[in-house]
């Protein structure tokens, strides 16, 4: 069904759609000001500076340009015609807040603006949710397939914090084979022990499964965006320590967001089984799209998040993608439990 949109919005969409292009084209100028400051007085000319940019602006304005308009042709064509026009009003708010604070944030830094435009894509997918009612959210986000894609998003945030914690702690405790083995070590018993204890928890609470995946989201997202700082706060303090203690003081670091990323597996595996009592597709299906969005990770934060926007943005990012899929989630069981007690 073509959903058409609301009388008198037509207007709006086209003032706000030059605002964000005219944002997005100031933010793209603005991003090059820091490379272009770091360059000798002598190679900075002016048809440099003028290239680079024009360039940045060219850029940055087809950006936002083409993230609004692809975000409301795929609500356009997945949104039934109620949610449709509710999803349109959120949506204008989240892009006048994304153009309003996309210059500030590229003057900061590119990761900065990185972030920003990530936690925009991230925020149009909760506000297509929040705009379904429960029957539509149920038949949209708890299909099979859809549920497999919110796996595949924390799979690649786990893996982009694999990464990010990895050259963090290199730039800490040193870059040797000795830290490199206790690093993957660590990471390889955390998600192993998580997978026990994923299993064991499912078992006994059957019926919690949904908020014991959300919990475990929730709790990896806050863990994340605090996980820099306390990794320089223990490098500090290991500074000359042998090896036994720093290995320790890696583990105590990592145990629990490496326990709770090996523990979500198992909890959505039951769940998905319990939906459709076949257990060799659930463990199958699940196990791929967690491989593959690992895989996806290993590209986007080595050769987009850290060339852009360096540990923190892809630490940021990584976090956004937990927290949205815990509130996705969230919200379906919240209109699954609405539905099933009617």
């Amino acid at each position: 069904m073509k959903v058409q949109a609301p009388s008198g919005s037509a207007g709006r969409g086209w003032l706000l759609t030059a605002a964000g292009t005219l944002a997005g084209a100031l933010s793209g100028a603005a991003s090059q000001l820091h490379p272009l400051a770091e360059l000798e007085p002598s190679s900075l000319t002016r048809e440099l500076a003028a290239r680079s940019l024009g360039s940045g602006a060219l850029a940055g304005g087809a950006s936002l340009l083409a993230l609004w308009l692809v975000s409301l042709r795929l609500a356009r064509r997945f949104l039934s015609a109620e949610a449709y026009p509710r999803f349109t009003r959120l949506h204008r708010r989240s892009f006048a807040a994304l153009a309003a604070l996309a210059v500030p944030a590229a003057l900061l830094s590119a990761g900065w603006l990185i972030a920003l435009l990530a936690a925009f894509g991230l925020a149009s997918l909760v506000l297509a949710a929040a705009s379904m009612d429960e029957r539509e959210r149920e038949h949209r986000f708890g299909s099979f397939g859809a549920l497999g894609a919110l796996f595949l998003v924390s799979g690649a945030a786990a893996l982009v914090y694999q990464v990010s914690w990895q050259r963090a702690m290199f730039a800490s405790f040193g870059v040797n084979i000795e830290s490199v083995t206790v690093i993957v070590t660590t990471f390889m018993f955390g998600l192993g022990l998580g997978s026990l204890a994923g299993g064991a928890l499912s078992r006994r609470h059957p019926r919690a499964l949904v908020l014991l995946f959300v919990a475990a989201e929730a709790l990896i997202g806050a863990f994340g965006l605090l996980s820099l700082p306390l990794i320089r706060g223990v490098g500090a303090l290991m500074v000359r320590q042998p090896l036994p203690p720093t290995a320790l003081a890696i583990f105590a670091l990592l145990a629990i967001p490496t326990l709770l990323m090996g523990a979500t597996l198992p909890v959505l595996v039951t769940y998905v089984h319990q939906r459709t009592q076949h257990v060799g597709r659930s463990v199958g299906a699940l196990y791929f799209v967690n491989t593959l969005g690992s895989a996806l990770a290993c590209f986007l934060a080595a050769d987009v998040l850290f060339v852009f926007g360096g540990l923190t943005a892809a630490v940021r990012f990584a976090a956004g993608c937990n927290f949205a899929v815990a509130l996705l989630v969230y919200r379906l069981a919240r209109g699954s439990g609405r539905e099933r007690a009617r």
